[in-house]
């Protein structure tokens, strides 16, 4: 499981990994918290946790560089 840490700066998400951490919980939690944080800062800071962490499924192995799949600050360009 992925917990959000509640409580840190503007620009920080904070992420625990607690027991065993599955694909889902990089979906349902980590990214979008990730997704929001960049939304709203050009540049974030990103700390996970490990403390209580026993492991990963399979299926989040691979996940865990990119929190599932590639997040990029939204374009401020103007067309």
């Amino acid at each position: 499981m992925i917990a959000l840490i509640e409580g840190l700066p503007a620009g920080v998400v904070g992420l625990e990994a607690v027991g065993e951490v599955e694909s889902a919980d990089y979906e349902a939690i980590a990214a979008p918290a990730v997704k929001r944080a960049l939304e709203r800062h050009s540049t974030i800071r990103l700390i996970h946790v490990l403390d209580r962490f026993t492991g990963y499924t399979a299926g989040a192995r691979g996940r865990t560089p990119c929190l599932g799949s590639p997040i990029r600050a939204p374009s401020t360009a103007s067309p």
